[in-house]
């Protein structure tokens, strides 16, 4: 879903867009960190069209940029971007599918992604964070612009109604709300959770108390029986199978297989595979106590 913005309705936005080199007649606002151009891979997404350009902007893009700084990407003649619009494109695209689905299918709709992606981001330890970041310039190769001393307030505080657009870009739902503290914690949780499987792939030793942090947050947001810690404490068992802490990986397996067999199609490739995990666990455990 896009909102069109235009001059009439928007002064302060087309006044700051204005002052760049760019004839901008229309904005096109999304919900999501987009920020990039048709033209030979710009930081910038501008359609030519007969009376001027369009500028196609995310709401959370707006949020990381300062006004200043979307002036200097949008005057840039190369590819451009900012560290801040890097950092923002890369969690919304780590996090806000993923906090959206799991909203759906724990039976909620959406409340206020934004919030929760921006939760999720202040979250990511700045090594993985870094990281990501990188992944992302090899993608898509861009100087990085800083805008000039100028106006520093995010560039969305130039839109009239900054709230009312954020709700009009909510995804439509008949499904219930989660109460904001709720929705809040399940975007840490699934941030927490996602970040510490990344970061044991990476060999990072603080992966497991990263991991069991975020199950903690999942389970405060669902409760301890919901069909969406499955996988998450099949993790923590590892987690706690890694730590030495076989009573702990023990209690966490059993109750993931509990949640599976309640469930009216529980998948039974995965009751084997938790069951085969559970067996390994408990033959851990009586092998350390035999010694």
């Amino acid at each position: 879903m896009t909102i069109d913005l235009t001059r009439d309705g928007e002064p302060a936005l087309f006044a700051a867009l204005d002052q760049t080199p760019l004839r901008v007649v229309r904005v096109e606002l999304s919900a999501d960190a987009r920020l990039t151009s048709s033209r030979a891979g710009s930081a910038l997404t501008t359609l030519v069209r007969r009376r001027g350009m369009v500028l196609h902007a995310g709401l959370f893009a707006l949020r990381a940029l300062s006004v200043s700084e979307l002036q200097a990407l949008l005057g840039a003649v190369e590819p451009a971007t900012t560290s801040g619009l890097a950092r923002a494109q890369v969690a919304w695209s780590a996090y806000a599918l993923a906090i959206a689905r799991a909203l759906h299918e724990s039976g909620h709709g959406v409340r206020d992604l934004f919030a929760c992606v921006a939760l999720a981001q202040a979250l990511v330890p700045p090594a993985l964070l870094e990281e990501r970041v990188s992944r992302l310039r090899k993608q898509r190769p861009a100087s990085t612009v800083e805008g000039a001393e100028g106006d520093p307030r995010p560039a969305s505080a130039l839109l009239s109604d900054e709230p009312g657009l954020a709700t009009r870009l909510r995804p439509p739902s008949d499904q219930p709300l989660l109460p904001a503290p709720a929705e809040l914690e399940l975007a840490a949780g699934i941030s927490l959770h996602d970040d510490a499987v990344e970061l044991s792939q990476l060999k990072w030793p603080g992966a497991d108390a990263h991991l069991l942090a975020g199950v903690a947050r999942l389970e405060r947001a669902l409760g301890q029986r919901h069909p969406l810690l499955v996988r998450p404490l099949a993790n923590a068992a590892r987690a706690w199978l890694d730590q030495g802490d076989q009573g702990a990986a023990d209690e966490v397996l059993v109750r993931a297989l509990g949640i599976l067999r309640e469930q009216p199609d529980p998948d039974e490739n995965e009751v084997l595979r938790l069951t085969r995990l559970l067996d390994r666990v408990r033959e851990s455990g009586g092998a350390q106590a035999s010694r």
